[in-house]
């Protein structure tokens, strides 16, 4: 008689490595010690009957009429948090004729999206996870996605503009925020003839160019008088075009700082996480220590946490392990701040 075969063994479970980053919900309210944002988004969540009547329209006049929305959510009662999917869609021309039935739905997960094309008028560019719960926000967003779109998503939603989330700083960190003495700001690529930098041109619009430091109307502007600079710096045997040619020339945003003896990390931590908030690109963001042996990304100063999440055999994120994890994430940081 045949022996049988071995069983086989399981397959461990493929995982990936999720960053969650975290951020503080600013209290604005003077009558309260926490902030309004999460009961304000349950509250419109429990109220909305379809989904379409969370989809908030980036621009009416943009043809490829994109839309923000929370397709579905799930309340923790040990972390006191709500769990939302986050979506960014756009209509699919090549299903145009076809009626739409997701979104008359209360709600509906990224599975019955994609497995309902055939019903489905829209097509899905983004997705992402966040958690909130009194005092903090826990997302998996990108390190170069900043929190701008989420905040203006939940302003509008909530109908208060007055919601802000700061990313948070990792006070924790081997590198002590007093030990910090200047940030740096560089251009991502560097400066090539023709940029408004290195033109002579004396119109307004190209005395100055702009870092990638920007929050809606606020900008750091490099004035054209950098460059005279280094013109006036360089060697007569130099040629500038030759230095720009190499990529060597790039443009450098240097800010001097101290902590105030009186500030508590905590409200010093704050400052300079308002201050990263809206950097896309944090590699290019330095901060310099007093010592000048090291230099710190400002991505590393950021309070961060990855965790292993079990994937699908599809390769898609499990839910509700993320859920547990930014659940348990938010009670850790509650933990580590009792009285803020």
């Amino acid at each position: 008689m045949a022996e049988e075969n071995p069983k086989k063994q399981n397959k461990k479970a493929k995982s990936r490595k999720v960053r969650l980053r975290a951020f503080k919900i600013e209290n604005k309210e003077l009558s309260s010690n926490k902030s309004p944002a999460k009961g304000l988004i349950l509250e419109k969540l429990e109220n909305t009957i379809k989904v379409k009547d969370r989809c908030m329209l980036l621009n009416s006049e943009d043809p490829s009429q994109e839309q923000d929305l929370i397709s579905c959510y799930e309340i923790s009662t040990k972390s006191n948090s709500v769990f939302c999917t986050m979506l960014r869609i756009t209509p699919s021309n090549e299903l145009e004729q076809i009626p739409d039935k997701l979104f008359e739905k209360k709600d509906f997960t990224l599975d019955e999206l994609e497995s309902s094309k055939i019903d489905s008028l829209v097509v899905c560019k983004n997705h992402f996870y966040f958690c909130i719960n009194d005092k903090y926000l826990i997302t998996n967003l990108p390190l170069r996605t900043t929190i701008a779109s989420l905040q203006t998503y939940i302003c509008w939603l909530t109908k208060n503009e007055l919601l802000e989330f700061t990313p948070m700083i990792d006070i924790q960190n081997q590198t002590q925020l007093k030990d910090l003495s200047a940030i740096s700001v560089k251009d991502s690529e560097p400066i090539k003839l023709g940029d408004p930098l290195s033109s002579n041109d004396t119109t307004e619009e190209k005395k100055h160019t702009v870092t990638v430091v920007e929050e809606k109307s606020k900008k750091i502007r490099l004035d054209h008088i950098v460059m005279h600079a280094i013109k006036a710096s360089l060697s007569k045997s130099s040629s500038l075009k030759e230095l720009m040619d190499n990529k060597i020339v790039s443009a450098e945003l240097l800010i001097k700082f101290s902590k105030p003896r009186k500030m508590t990390d905590e409200d010093y931590a704050n400052i300079l996480g308002a201050t990263l908030k809206p950097v896309s690109d944090l590699d290019n963001v330095t901060f310099k220590r007093k010592d000048g042996k090291t230099e710190i990304k400002g991505k590393d100063l950021l309070k961060t946490k990855f965790v292993d999440i079990e994937l699908t055999d599809t390769g898609k994120l499990n839910e509700q392990m993320l859920f547990q994890e930014m659940s348990r994430y938010l009670i850790d940081i509650e933990r580590e701040n009792p009285n803020i």
